[in-house]
């Protein structure tokens, strides 16, 4: 049986009695059986005798036996209805062709149950439930990556999880043939500005929503998610709303920040490996944080700074396997990552990297994203040198706005991805080998980490005017 050819067969071929007939296809390994049904949905059957195997098809009026002349009219109908179903099932599958839709056991019998006037468009599902059922679907395994065929990482599902709130305070009973491009606006408008509401959830217990004006990376990662969504829904026969395609639906464009250009010299970096919290620190929140517990997000944030990793491919992602040494002595820190999925082999030069490794036998502490983030903070906050002033413009609910911090005010774990790229790019390597190092997949990404300083590009321009004067 070819790709998503349809098949009508008689479910009991011997039998003396009446038979239904199924409709068959096969594809992607998976069996597609539905029963035919006519206008009413009722079952068709018809006696074995009457039927075609090879034609698949009714018997013509002329070779009906005298005593089943009474089935005249219900051949008739089946053949009919044979015909119209085929004439569906190749619209279904052009369509599906057209909009990229991966043909699915549930999709084809929506499809047909729609498209044959068998039953009325799926029950409207509300977007809110129905991202709270992908969030499931991805935390059980049924929804994976498409690309990939892997499962979704808790860091996305999370986004999921961020935006399925969203919609349970705001749009609670909002259907997917809503959305357009006024609500679109509106929806832009919700997340650029400050929001602060009470709500009564799902459950039935009162809540609080309360949002901050958000950058447009957060913003495009709102719209992201609701577009696949929307896809999600559309291709599981949910929702006919195709406007995720539309030109319209479309995150806004990047508006680099001027704290992304924060980075840590060498000399920096070895400050925060030779500091020591010798006493507990108190958070924004006043919860005291011990000494023990900054001392190891100290030792996260520095996996970091030595490797160029995403915090993602290093924290609680590394043990002793992933150290080895090559045939000339070169220590090696080996680990496939998570984004793109090559596997970068690191020359270890800086060696405090070992040094924290052994501290830990080489089972590093676990600890959350967040935590080393905030806890990063807290110990630069204690080193002399971390509070010069840093000036720039950043976008916050559509809004350029100028801001002030102190450094240690702006560091976080991709401050660390940042410092090897820059650092590295000081110690004359090339792009290139840069992008080797920290498992970037194009030159001009790794030119975006590169945050060599205005001064120390002075400094190199100087030595070249000296050389050549």
């Amino acid at each position: 049986m070819g790709k998503y050819d349809a098949r009508f067969q008689l479910k009991t071929p011997k039998s003396k009695e009446k038979s239904v007939i199924r409709l068959r296809m096969a594809f992607d390994y998976v069996d597609f059986t539905w029963e035919l049904n006519d206008s009413l949905n009722r079952k068709l059957k018809i006696y074995p005798s009457l039927w075609d195997s090879k034609k698949q098809y009714p018997i013509p009026k002329n070779k009906i036996p005298s005593k089943h002349q009474s089935e005249t009219y219900n051949l008739q109908l089946i053949g009919e209805r044979i015909d119209k179903v085929k004439v569906v099932v190749n619209r279904i599958i052009n369509e599906a062709a057209l909009n990229e839709i991966k043909i699915t056991n549930d999709y084809l019998k929506q499809e047909l149950l729609i498209k044959l006037d068998l039953a009325k468009k799926a029950k409207q599902i509300t977007v809110c439930d129905f991202c709270y059922q992908v969030v499931d679907d991805m935390e059980k395994g049924i929804l994976l990556i498409e690309k990939t065929n892997k499962r979704y990482e808790a860091d996305t599902i999370k986004q999921y999880k961020v935006l399925a709130t969203l919609f349970e305070a705001k749009y609670p009973n909002l259907s997917f043939n809503e959305i357009d491009k006024t609500w679109y606006d509106g929806y832009k408008l919700f997340l650029l500005d400050k929001q602060e509401f009470n709500y009564r959830n799902r459950d039935g217990e009162d809540k609080v929503y309360s949002k901050k004006p958000l950058r447009n990376g957060a913003i495009g990662n709102y719209i992201k998610n609701l577009k696949a969504v929307m896809r999600i829904a559309y291709n599981r026969g949910l929702s006919s709303n195709m406007d995720y395609k539309a030109d319209w639906f479309s995150k806004p464009p990047a508006t680099p920040s001027g704290k992304t250009e924060i980075f840590l010299s060498e000399h920096e970096i070895r400050k925060v490996y030779e500091y020591t919290p010798n006493e507990d620190i108190k958070d924004k929140h006043e919860k005291l944080i011990s000494k023990k517990t900054l001392e190891k997000a100290k030792d996260l944030f520095l996996l970091g700074c030595y490797t160029g990793l995403r915090v993602s491919d290093y924290n609680n992602r590394l043990n002793k396997t992933n150290f080895m040494v090559s045939e000339k002595g070169t220590p090696i820190l080996v680990k496939p990552t998570q984004k793109t999925g090559e596997k970068v082999y690191i020359p270890i030069y800086w060696k405090e990297l070992i040094q924290i490794a052994e501290k830990y036998n080489y089972e590093f502490p676990k600890m959350s994203d967040q935590k080393i983030n905030d806890y990063i903070k807290l110990v630069c906050g204690q080193i002399d040198g971390f509070d010069s002033i840093i000036e720039y413009y950043d976008t916050v609910g559509g809004i350029k706005e100028f801001c002030s911090n102190q450094k240690w005010e702006l560091i976080t774990t991709h401050t660390g991805r940042r410092s090897a790229s820059t650092n590295l790019a000081v110690r004359g390597l090339s792009e290139a080998e840069i992008a080797k190092f920290t498992g970037h997949k194009s030159n001009s990404m790794v030119a975006r980490y590169n945050k060599t300083s205005n001064m120390q590009t002075a400094d190199m321009l100087m030595e070249k005017l000296e050389k050549n004067k």
